[in-house]
């Protein structure tokens, strides 16, 4: 190794451009190997970057560099060769030295960019597209990032310079080059990025947080760019559409950002957030966009979706991806339409069978999920029925999906306050005091539906989460209940409407599933949400022994939940389980002679056993008296089943 070191450093030193550029070769790919390469980086510093080179050497040394650890010395002679290197008269060269901005410790950034300031604004009007495409790139990675936003707080001279510098990349966009406007546009999405997700970079092990003047800072540069992408949108759509398509993406986000940016108003938070000393009363200027003029923004958002659309078809699945998801953000701004998200959730599920696509499927049924809102209620369930039937490991989205599908149901039982943040906020726990107030009936007819087609849920077995269940069983248990108290017939002959036959034929076939579901838990709360709302007068007193009788049905998995001895059914959630069927039992029992034979046979033996506690054998007691009670009063069943229940 060290012969090797000794042979690259005197090719350093010679005058030949193509043995120094062998030389840089050698220790580049020593340095990729993981070897320390750090004693060559004096003569890299001394002979090829402060001296006279060719652009290729100086472009291999600045790659050097970066992966070497430089003293103080060595960057004082980098930060040097970079001030001369700007201002050469080859391109390349400047472009290489422009490319090590990026690399440059930022404590040393401030004086650098103070003395070589005009040199990196020339690079911009240079007639090399490559000097251009340098200047864009590197600039638009260094500018973006926290510990600059930061030195510019400190430093009035580099934020003035910093905000003319986005000025020229955000004009870049238009550049004739097509090379030049997709980094400017990549550079644009960058912004925009880092200021909407708020990511932190980590400066040895020291996590940095925006103070309020640095979030002015970052705001004021993103208010310019969105200012200058709106009132050129018609031109940087013509401008994209020209671009190599493997390229086009980069230029959808930056369209997009700032389109809903406008819509929406969140422009004239983030105005306000850049002017962190002004009273919000104070308006100053006229602005470019003005709020008022929502006409223009609804034109210009449909503009926007007119341009990507046609992108929907395209052959490349991360364009289909990328144009589907940002074209969801918009149909959720004022004046959406339902028409554009459901295009781009058809488009994005279009993917779902591409072998090149298929790693990312978490992915598309995550934002097909979160999206799902958007549309009305009849189409997500007919995309449900697609999406209910996908891979067993990604259950926890189709879990969320069941969730989304029973909270759009509640939300249609009444008109709901207009949520400012949309989100988890309207959860459908928290929404079902919204069930049965006036105007609740208008929902059913979907929410039946809602019902069929998310039917399997109860059979899956979610690793100890049953939020989607619940959500299932109360949406359930809100139609029961409804429909028995719109007259609480059951059959067709007594006026029973068709919705609530079907609703009636649901729990019927529910009970199907009960032998199929995995956990006591689960098998505990179906029950619990049928038991109540069962018909038992319209049985058929035939099949009183048949095992397919859903009151048979029933009272075998009560059976199945008071003598389970599984050694995960020990756990406290058994408590819970029997207590829960213990009361489905006396609410059945009471409301049915055959129901209650049986059931006081179950509770006889389940007294007697041995799974049974204390508080189990006296609630089971306790029980079996009510219903030794109801059955020796049969002339007052229904008000004895009122009482006791």
């Amino acid at each position: 190794m060290d012969i090797l070191i000794a042979q690259i450093q005197a090719d350093l030193r010679s005058s030949d451009a193509l043995r120094q550029s062998g030389a840089l070769l050698q220790a580049l790919q020593q340095s990729a190997a993981g070897r320390d390469v750090s004693a060559v980086a004096r003569s890299t510093c001394e002979e090829i970057l402060a001296s006279p080179a060719s652009a290729v050497s100086k472009k291999l040394a600045f790659d050097l560099i970066r992966s070497t650890r430089l003293t103080p010395d060595l960057w004082d002679t980098v930060c040097s060769a970079v001030r001369a290197d700007l201002d050469f008269p080859d391109p390349d060269v400047a472009a290489a030295a422009v490319s090590i901005l990026s690399a440059i410790p930022s404590h040393r950034l401030p004086r650098l960019v103070a003395d070589a300031h005009r040199e990196i604004a020339a690079c911009f009007d240079s007639p090399s597209e490559t000097l251009r495409l340098a200047a864009t790139e590197t600039l638009g990675c260094v500018l973006a990032r926290d510990d600059l936003v930061l030195l510019c707080d400190t430093a009035p001279g580099l934020l003035d310079r910093a905000s003319a510098w986005w000025a020229r990349i955000a004009e870049g966009t238009l550049d004739r080059s097509d090379a030049v406007s997709c980094a400017a546009f990549e550079a644009v999405g960058r912004l925009f990025q880092e200021f909407e997700t708020k990511r932190m970079s980590r400066l040895a092990g020291d996590k940095l947080i925006d103070g309020e003047n640095s979030l002015a800072i970052r705001s004021n540069w993103v208010v310019a760019a969105i200012d200058l992408v709106w009132k050129k949108r018609n031109a940087l759509m013509a401008r994209s559409l020209i671009i190599p398509v493997e390229s086009f993406r980069a230029t959808v986000f930056p369209l997009v950002y700032a389109a809903k940016a406008v819509a929406s108003g969140s422009l004239e938070v983030f105005r306000k957030l850049s002017r962190p000393g002004e009273s919000s009363n104070n308006s100053g200027t006229p602005t470019a966009v003005d709020s008022s003029m929502s006409a223009e923004k609804h034109v210009g958002v449909s503009d926007v979706v007119s341009h990507l659309l046609p992108f929907l078809s395209s052959l490349d699945p991360p364009l289909i991806f990328e144009v589907g998801i940002n074209m969801l953000s918009l149909a959720d701004v004022r004046g959406g339409k339902p028409e554009w998200a459901s295009a781009s959730i058809i488009a994005i599920l279009t993917l779902w069978d591409r072998q090149e696509f298929s790693s990312a499927r978490e992915s598309i049924v995550r934002a097909v999920v979160t999206n799902l809102h958007l549309l009305d209620l009849s189409m997500q369930v007919h995309l449900s029925v697609h999406l209910c039937r996908l891979e067993h490991d990604l259950s926890i989205y189709v879990e969320e999906l069941v969730a989304s599908l029973v909270e759009s149901c509640f939300q249609l039982s009444l008109p709901l306050p207009e949520q400012k943040n949309s989100g988890t906020e309207g959860r459908v726990i928290g929404a079902l005091a919204y069930g049965t107030g006036y105007g609740a009936l208008n929902w059913t007819e979907s929410a039946l539906e809602v019902v069929e087609v998310c039917r399997p849920c109860v059979l899956w077995d979610c690793d100890g989460r049953s939020y989607a269940i619940d959500c299932y069983l109360k949406l359930l248990v809100r139609l029961c209940h409804i429909y028995d108290t719109r007259g609480g017939v059951k059959r067709i002959k007594d006026g029973a409407s068709q919705e609530q036959i079907l609703n009636e034929t649901s729990k019927i076939s529910i009970l199907d599933f009960l032998y199929k579901v995995h956990t006591p838990r689960i098998s505990a709360r179906l029950i619990w949400a049928i038991a109540e709302h069962f018909d038992m007068e319209g049985l058929d007193p035939l099949l009183a022994d048949d095992l397919e009788d859903p009151l048979n049905i029933i009272i075998s998995n009560i059976h199945n939940v008071l003598f389970n001895t599984e050694s995960s059914a020990t756990t406290a959630n058994r408590l819970q389980d029997v207590q829960a069927i213990l009361i489905c039992a006396q609410r059945l029992g009471t409301r049915n002679l055959r129901a209650g034979q049986l059931l006081s046979k179950e509770l006889e033996d389940f007294r007697g056993s041995t799974l049974a506690d204390s508080v189990n054998k006296h609630q089971s007691r306790y029980i079996l008296q009510i219903l030794k009670y109801v059955a020796s009063h049969p002339e007052s069943r229904s008000s004895s089943a009122n009482a006791f229940c």
